[in-house]
């Protein structure tokens, strides 16, 4: 069984994507901020599902808007709030490695039109 969401990489920080660059230069209160916007963008996503109370798998598939797209500078911090806001709507128990104990990341192609990471949570129990 597994649950599939579409993430955002725009519109989560006021200066262009989420990525580790922008979070390492940003003040905290930044970081926090686009961390409880991407929790409401996700929020009716997240909510339709029941809580997984198995191990599991994640699977990130980055879309990206430029070719210049650095995979793991986005997916960094994508995977982060994701796990951050499963944890807070009660999706899983926990985010550490009794829970999450596999995270797979890769390109999935050009989408300048809707750059996005879809995730894919696959249930192992």
């Amino acid at each position: 069984m597994s649950y599939n969401f579409t993430l955002p990489v725009y519109g989560v920080y006021k200066s262009g994507a989420a990525s580790l660059n922008v979070y390492r230069n940003a003040h905290y209160h930044k970081n926090n901020q686009a961390k409880k916007k991407f929790k409401s963008i996700i929020h009716d996503q997240l909510i339709k599902f029941d809580p997984i109370n198995c191990k599991i798998r994640m699977k990130y598939t980055y879309f990206a808007k430029r070719k210049d797209s650095d995979l793991s500078n986005i997916c960094a911090v994508v995977i982060k709030f994701m796990e951050d806001s499963m944890v807070e709507y009660g999706l899983i128990p926990d985010d550490n490695i009794s829970i999450i104990v596999g995270i797979k990341q890769e390109f999935g192609g050009m989408d300048k039109e809707n750059p996005r990471v879809e995730c894919e949570i696959i249930m192992l129990d």
